[in-house]
């Protein structure tokens, strides 16, 4: 249950912040097939690449931290 909570985070912090997902996948350094399976909790995100999603929802809310998406 707890990964479809950080999932739904996932999807919101990004929506919430103004980006698309190509746009998330270009900052990971993924394909939009790889995001978008990572959005939708098919695959894992890798620790870098949390960190990665982090920095980029940042520059749009700076008070954001990696427990409060992915924890």
């Amino acid at each position: 249950m707890e990964r479809d909570n950080n999932i739904n985070k996932v999807k919101g912090y990004r929506t919430m912040a103004g980006f698309t997902q190509e746009e998330m996948a270009k900052a990971l350094n993924i394909s939009m097939v790889s995001y978008r399976l990572k959005e939708t909790g098919e695959r894992e995100f890798t620790e870098s690449e949390m960190r990665a999603f982090v920095e980029k929802v940042k520059t749009t809310n700076p008070s954001v931290t990696l427990d409060s998406i992915f924890m």
